[in-house]
């Protein structure tokens, strides 16, 4: 029937970002193609990194600060002896040092250090706001404020490649740590200095890099096949979650913030995934003691 309204799309993108380009200017060929302005990314890349860039669209953007919580995986390449201003191959040189003899051993018991919780320094390069000014921001204007350290996580740290002068290794880490950081402490670490060469997201939460579209293919099977053949649902982001279906009373207790009844085997303060009885995704509920909160609703 001419004059509907069609509903909003809604769901991820995966892309794969290159080399170059900045997260921004990939979104932006996102938004291009679903006509929407509610799309948003869940985590930026710096230009010189590559690999797994989750795009939501529509309703779906409610769900990047969950997403922000998931455990973010890296393949890095370090390259000892030369220090730069960004901790990256695109900075300014500002530093140059030997590089010792490095053992297999050596380098594992240096990455070992750094599992665990820690305070992380972040780079001077960063989008950090210290005093309502972009950290990058300070730095080029040659102000010597850095940023307050953080409390970051590294869950898993392996050695993936050793030669004279570069480490490749593979991290699992929390959001907000800064790979480029943790190159250069663990070049410090085995006495030389060092900065990243490389850099590539392979994997967050539960999504993968395979799964991932170029810019180039996203848009020639937009043109073959629709863009709705390519936008995962929501869902594909709590894939690890308990889900539970609702009757009609309650999603319309849940819309209205009310709490419903349920007796759920699982801790109290744990998200589910909560369904109507379409199978449509209501959102994000919290286990409390006496049943299930509303905590992040798409509908």
């Amino acid at each position: 029937m001419s004059g509907e309204v069609e509903p909003e799309l809604t769901g991820f993108v995966l892309l794969y970002k290159p080399v170059g380009p900045g997260s921004q200017t990939l979104l932006r060929g996102v938004k291009r193609l679903v006509h929407t302005r509610r799309v948003g990314h869940a985590g930026t890349l710096d230009p010189f990194a590559s690999g797994l860039l989750p795009v939501a669209i529509g309703k779906a953007t409610r769900l990047v600060d969950f997403i922000h919580s998931f455990p973010k995986t890296y393949e890095a390449t370090l390259r000892f002896g030369i220090a730069t201003d960004t901790e990256d191959l695109e900075g300014r040189i500002t530093a140059t040092d030997a590089i010792p003899l490095l053992t297999t051993a050596a380098v594992e018991a240096a990455l070992a250090r750094y599992l665990g919780e820690q305070q992380q320094q972040p780079p001077r390069y960063s989008a950090i706001r210290t005093r309502g000014k972009r950290s990058y921001e300070r730095a080029r204007s040659g102000d010597p404020l850095e940023p307050s350290p953080r409390t970051i996580r590294i869950h898993a740290l392996r050695l993936l490649a050793l030669d004279g002068e570069s480490l490749r290794f593979e991290v699992q880490c929390s959001s907000g740590t800064y790979i480029r950081s943790l190159g250069r402490d663990i070049a410090m670490s085995l006495q030389t200095v060092g900065h990243l060469t490389a850099l590539v997201r392979t994997a967050i939460g539960p999504l993968r890099l395979h799964q991932a579209l170029t810019p180039d293919e996203l848009e020639s099977h937009a043109a073959t096949l629709g863009i709705h053949a390519l936008i995962l649902p929501a869902d594909v982001v709590l894939q690890d979650l308990h889900a539970v279906v609702l009757n009609a009373e309650e999603c319309a207790l849940l819309r209205n913030g009310s709490l419903i009844a349920g007796d759920l085997a699982v801790p109290a303060g744990t998200k589910v995934r909560g369904y109507d009885a379409a199978g449509e995704l209501l959102g994000l509920l919290r286990r409390v003691e006496s049943g299930l909160a509303p905590h992040l609703l798409l509908k």
